[in-house]
């Protein structure tokens, strides 16, 4: 894809504002071939005024685009993607963060273009967040250089095979997030409540958090850890179970995915459960 050519990011939200800085910092691409919808007036000023970037009302300049983000809310969805389909050229790349909205979906809608599904999390905020995308059965040719571009601000990329694996990452990441931000905050009070001051207690919770992640990207690292700490340490019993703890852990996670390959009724019950 030429630096020049228009891309168009329907929706105004963070993840719009990290396509663009990413962009224009790490590539030095001109802020001025991002075309952003917005119904907010105040808001397209501010992404003017910030990016220098070229902001529309209205969808009649999306024939321009080469590439079209769909940084949408899906209640809003649908109807704009019935007002745009017309009107996006055939060789254009759709990239789409719409959560519920799959290819199939997104084909029947854009039938010519090439697709590329996304979702982030929230901790794309700080840089250490997660994306995986899927490719529709339309392929262009420099499709996921650009994707994986506009993204790579956001953290660790992944590319999935299925749609299958794609929710699957949608369902398990978003149901630990809730359980990592009370974590996070109850370590934090502790830490407060015990004496020690905000920006230390937050810097505690931080590093035991980046540490664990490190940690746990490897399991057998792990229980090599804890065996190697428990001969060394009195509180043997203690840390062996907490050392089970973490493989169970490991185990729920591999029934859970064994549970969304099938169309039992405990699948549908357990899908229910960590859709919410």
């Amino acid at each position: 894809m030429a630096e020049d050519s228009i891309r168009a990011i329907i929706g105004d939200g963070l993840l719009t504002e990290l396509m663009i800085s990413t962009a224009v910092k790490q590539s030095n691409i001109n802020p001025a071939v991002f075309y952003v919808y917005s119904k907010d007036e105040n808001r397209r000023k501010q992404l003017r005024e910030q990016y220098n970037v070229h902001t529309m009302d209205n969808l009649n300049e999306l024939s321009k685009a080469e590439v079209v983000v769909l940084a949408l809310y899906p209640d809003e969805a649908e109807q704009i993607v019935n007002q745009i389909k017309n009107k996006v050229a055939d060789d254009a790349l759709i990239i789409s963060n719409v959560y519920g909205m799959s290819i199939a979906k997104l084909e029947k809608h854009f039938p010519k273009q090439a697709e590329i599904r996304i979702t982030t999390t929230p901790y794309i905020v700080s840089g250490a967040g997660l994306c995986s995308y899927v490719v529709g059965s339309v392929h262009k040719t420099d499709g996921e250089v650009i994707a994986q571009m506009m993204l790579s601000n956001i953290g660790k990329i992944i590319k999935v095979k299925s749609e299958k694996e794609f929710e699957l990452i949608n369902e398990i990441f978003f149901a630990e997030t809730i359980s990592a931000y009370y974590t996070i905050n109850g370590m934090i009070e502790g830490a407060i409540s015990a004496g020690l001051s905000v920006d230390i207690s937050r810097e505690i919770a931080s590093q035991i958090f980046d540490g664990a992640a490190k940690t746990l990207a490897s399991p057998d690292s792990v229980i090599e850890h804890l065996a190697e700490k428990a001969n060394k340490d009195k509180r043997k019993s203690e840390i062996l179970k907490e050392g089970q703890k973490i493989i169970d852990k490991y185990k729920m996670w591999n029934f859970i995915k064994r549970s969304f390959d099938d169309n039992s009724q405990d699948s549908k019950l357990l899908r229910f459960h960590y859709h919410w």
